[in-house]
C-alpha cells in the first residue's frame, strides 16, 4: 500500500510479469501459516510494474494476523506490521497483507480494486455525511470525550456504489488505467464532491496519492461541474432494542472495567476509569446486526460471545502494548544511566 515502507531494506519495483510469477509462491507462503482466503485487488490492466503486491487475507480469529506475523518473522523475513496491514519482504519485493473480516473480504477486494478509486468513491459518500471503508458503507456518531461509534448501512459493495449514484456494472467492468475512471465518476449525475471543504489533514493525504491528487485538482478545476453542497443522507434506522443493552450490561459485568455513560436509541457507549483502557461503543447497523469500536479494533458483532471475545481481545491487545512500553523505556532509561557511568 505505497511500495516504498522496506524500501531501506532492498524492495524495487517489479513488473507485471515478475508479480504474477511471484504470487503463486507467496499465496502458498501465507496459506501454509494460515487456512484463510487469499484474494488479490484488481489492477488496472495497462500498469506495467508496481512498488508491492497488495493480497487480502480473510481472517477467522482475530489472533489470526498475529500468527501470520510471528511465522514469517521465525522464518527470517522482514516484517513490519502497521493497523491491520502486515508487510514483508519476499525477496525484493515488498508484500502488504491486509487483513480484513472474512465477512468483509468481498467488500473489501471491490474496495481495493482499481487503485485508489475506491477510496476516491470514499469522498462521494462524504458529501452524504457517511464514510466507506473497506468493510462497508456507514455513518458515524462523534460522541463527546468518549469517542466515534459506527453504524453500517449496507456491507455489499453493489448496493454502496447504488446508494452513492453509481452504476455497479461500470465499476465491476474495469478499467486500463486511472484516466478511465473519469467517465465513470462522470456518470454520477447525483454528486460532485466538495472538496474545498475538506480538512487540511485529508488535503495533505490526498497529495501524497498521485491518482487522488489528480481526481482532487479536476474537481477544482470544474472538470466534474459544480461541487455539490454536503447534505445527511436520511435511512430508516433499527434502534438498539432493550435486548441489546441487557446484553452489553451482560458483557460488561463480566469485563468489569466499563460501564454505560451514552445511549441515544441508536448509539451506546461505556467509559472506564482504567487509565489505559479504551472506552466501548457500540451501533446499530441498518441489517440489525451491531458494530463494536473499541480502541484500534472495529468489528460487525452477531452474538453475544463474539461481543465479550471481541472485547477482552482488544483490551489484551492494549495493556501488552502499554507493558511493551514500559519496558522499551526502562530498557532506554538503563542504557542511558549506563552511559552517565
Amino acid at each position: 500500500m505505497g511500495g516504498t515502507l522496506l524500501k531501506e531494506f532492498g524492495a524495487r519495483r517489479h513488473t507485471s510479469a515478475e508479480i504474477e510469477c511471484y504470487i503463486p509462491e507467496i499465496v502458498g507462503l501465507v496459506k501454509s501459516i494460515l487456512n484463510a482466503e487469499v484474494r488479490r485487488p484488481k489492477e488496472f490492466s495497462d500498469k506495467s510494474d508496481h512498488g508491492d503486491l497488495d493480497l487480502i487475507i480473510g481472517y477467522n480469529k482475530l489472533s489470526d494476523q498475529l500468527v501470520v506475523d510471528e511465522h514469517l518473522e521465525n522464518l527470517g523475513y522482514t516484517v513490519s506490521s502497521n493497523g491491520r496491514v502486515t508487510s514483508f519482504l519476499y525477496n525484493e519485493l515488498q508484500v502488504d497483507l491486509i487483513f480484513v473480516d472474512s465477512r468483509d473480504l468481498d467488500f473489501a477486494t471491490n474496495y481495493f480494486s482499481w487503485g485508489d478509486t475506491g477510496n476516491i468513491v470514499g469522498m462521494y459518500a462524504s458529501n452524504k455525511g457517511m464514510r466507506l471503508s473497506e468493510s462497508g458503507l456507514f455513518i458515524e456518531k462523534v460522541i463527546p470525550n468518549i469517542g466515534i461509534a459506527r453504524a453500517y448501512a449496507t456491507f455489499d459493495f453493489d448496493e454502496a456504489l447504488l446508494m452513492l449514484g453509481f452504476d455497479p456494472k461500470f465499476y465491476n467492468t474495469g478499467f486500463a488505467s486511472f484516466s478511465d475512471t473519469k467517465a465513470f465518476f462522470k456518470s454520477n449525475s447525483e454528486i460532485v464532491p466538495d472538496m474545498l471543504s475538506l480538512n487540511a489533514a485529508r488535503r495533505r493525504r490526498i497529495k501524497m496519492r498521485p491518482n487522488q491528487l489528480a481526481f482532487y485538482q479536476d474537481v477544482i478545476s470544474g472538470v466534474y461541474g459544480s461541487p455539490t453542497k454536503p447534505t445527511e443522507m436520511v435511512l430508516p434506522r433499527p434502534a438498539i432494542t432493550m435486548g441489546n443493552l441487557e446484553t452489553f450490561k451482560s458483557v460488561l459485568s463480566k469485563i468489569g472495567t466499563h460501564e454505560i455513560t451514552y445511549s441515544d436509541g441508536y448509539f451506546v457507549a461505556a467509559t472506564t476509569k482504567e487509565k489505559h483502557l479504551p472506552n466501548i461503543l457500540i451501533g446499530k447497523n441498518f441489517d440489525g446486526s451491531l458494530f463494536l469500536v473499541v480502541g484500534t479494533l472495529f468489528r460487525r458483532i452477531e452474538s453475544k460471545d463474539e461481543l465479550i471475545s471481541s472485547i477482552r481481545f482488544e483490551m489484551k491487545r492494549k495493556l501488552d502494548q502499554v507493558e511493551c512500553e514500559r519496558l522499551e523505556k526502562a530498557l532506554k532509561r538503563q542504557e542511558k544511566e549506563q552511559e552517565q557511568q
